[in-house]
């Protein structure tokens, strides 16, 4: 009478062991390569912080114009650069940004301009905006936040647009910046 085996030959197992290796290696470089998901979500985590930084900067510039102009309408004599003027502004208006001690927000009041700077040295992120008042019945001009990131493999420069993208095609006066347009970057 033969003698039957059950189970699994070396050869199988061998074959086994291959392929699970091929996978693993595989699965460990899609998480931790140059274009990994782990080095992509920490690029994305730095992009985001900058952004935040850049939108709260002009959100607070704008509300610094806004509160010019509500008092240059109620009042003929008001001048925001002076110190006074310009506390008193900073105070009432500046209040969704952190400048406390240790924050990485700052102000800056110097002349008639005022500089609001972000500053993560840890992620090496540095936007800063500022809005010159020496015109106010303008409610003053307003330079929008910029700056740069350069943690992971973002590389540290300012962003850029396309050719199809909705600041370039604004730019060139083919749709308006508040049309809805679907686009990708």
């Amino acid at each position: 009478m033969q003698q039957r085996n059950h189970g699994i030959t070396l050869i199988a197992l061998v074959i086994t062991i291959i392929v699970l290796l091929i996978l693993a290696g595989i699965s460990i470089a899609l998480l931790t390569g140059e274009n990994g998901i782990l080095t992509k979500a920490s690029d994305s985590k730095i992009q985001n912080e900058r952004v935040q930084a850049k939108e709260s900067i002009n959100l607070a510039l704008n509300a610094i114009k806004t509160e010019v102009l509500a008092n240059k309408s109620t009042n003929s004599t008001y001048d925001p650069t002076k110190t006074n003027e310009r506390a008193a502004l900073m105070s009432d208006t500046v209040t969704g940004l952190d400048t406390t001690s240790g924050s990485k927000y700052s102000i800056d009041p110097t002349g008639s301009r005022i500089t609001i700077t972000y500053r993560n040295d840890a992620s090496s992120i540095n936007v800063s905006g500022y809005i010159d008042l020496s015109n106010p019945s303008t409610g003053g001009t307003i330079h929008p936040a910029s700056g740069t990131a350069s943690g992971g493999t973002g590389g540290g420069e300012e962003e850029t647009y396309g050719p199809n993208s909705v600041k370039t095609l604004a730019q060139a006066r083919t749709i308006q910046l508040w049309d809805r347009v679907n686009y990708k970057r």
